[in-house]
């Protein structure tokens, strides 16, 4: 949560490139925390499952968009 407040202070200063870092940082913290909550990775396995997305062109945060989306009711 904190990463996203001083994001929106550099984004109110006008400091886009810092907003934009630590909003990048704050999305990242979020996919890891519920990739851990849900299972999908085991805290020994996050350091090469960050390599291994490289390699399979998937990362934790496109898992993270896909179930969120199950429940979209467009």
């Amino acid at each position: 949560m904190r990463l996203i407040e001083v994001g929106n202070r550099y984004n109110a200063e006008g400091d886009k490139g810092k907003a934009k870092q630590f909003f990048t940082d704050a999305y990242r913290l979020y996919t890891i925390f519920w990739s851990l909550k849900t299972k999908l990775v085991s805290a020994h396995a996050l350091h090469g499952a960050a390599q291994n997305a490289v390699e399979k062109g998937w990362s934790l945060e496109t898992l993270v968009e896909k179930l969120a989306d199950c429940c979209d009711e467009k």
